[in-house]
């Protein structure tokens, strides 16, 4: 918990998205500590504890991983435009 919180100083985000949950439980437990939701590709054998909002696919397969960065970056990019008015 220290180690996340020390790297991020007063700042705290407003969520973190993982592409795979395969080696990274402590870092998600660590986040749940300071509150920050989490996202998460998981695959349907996988638990759910933790995550706050799944995104069901195979974290393995490439086309999973690029199907949601695309996503992410379209919204990011909405969000863009709406935040200026644009």
């Amino acid at each position: 918990y220290n180690s996340i919180s020390n790297l991020s100083g007063n700042y705290s985000p407003g969520l973190v998205i993982f592409f795979s949950k395969f080696g990274y439980d402590s870092f998600i437990k660590e986040f749940k500590k300071m509150g920050v939701p989490v996202v998460c590709i998981v695959s349907e054998k996988e638990s759910l504890d933790y995550i706050d909002y799944p995104l069901l696919g195979d974290s393995a397969n490439i086309n999973t991983i690029l199907f949601y960065c695309h996503f992410i970056e379209e919204f990011l990019k909405q969000e863009k435009l709406y935040e200026t008015g644009n």
